[in-house]
């Protein structure tokens, strides 16, 4: 069976990593805090890492989870946002910004790497 996987996302991703900025995010599910790597964003949702085999211990497709990216100078645009769990696996994983971020790809490339 021949499927097509193209690519799903419908916004541009800033990819930190390979910019070499090792920004932190933090993850908030029932009470919890947890201190996540931030892969990559858009204003649609985020990829984060986490320690290798425990992300599918600690949350599931569906969490609701609020995230914050501390540091910057966003004027609250990057904190506190509402999410959506995506897709897990053992270490990283991505949400959904509900709703989505209201800033430009441009103004996240300004916010995140400066």
């Amino acid at each position: 069976m021949n499927q097509d996987f193209t690519e799903r996302r419908q916004h541009h991703r800033i990819y930190l990593r390979a910019y070499a900025f090792n920004r932190q995010a933090m993850l908030r599910k029932d009470g919890e805090i947890f201190r996540l790597g931030l892969v990559d964003i858009s204003m649609g949702g985020a990829r984060f890492t986490i320690s290798a085999g425990h992300a599918t211990s600690l949350f599931s497709i569906g969490d609701l989870v609020m995230c914050s990216i501390p540091g910057l100078d966003d004027r609250g645009a990057l904190q506190d946002l509402r999410c959506e769990v995506r897709w897990v696996d053992a270490g990283q994983l991505g949400v959904r910004f509900v709703p989505e971020l209201s800033v430009s790809t441009a103004d996240l490339q300004q916010i995140l790497t400066v």
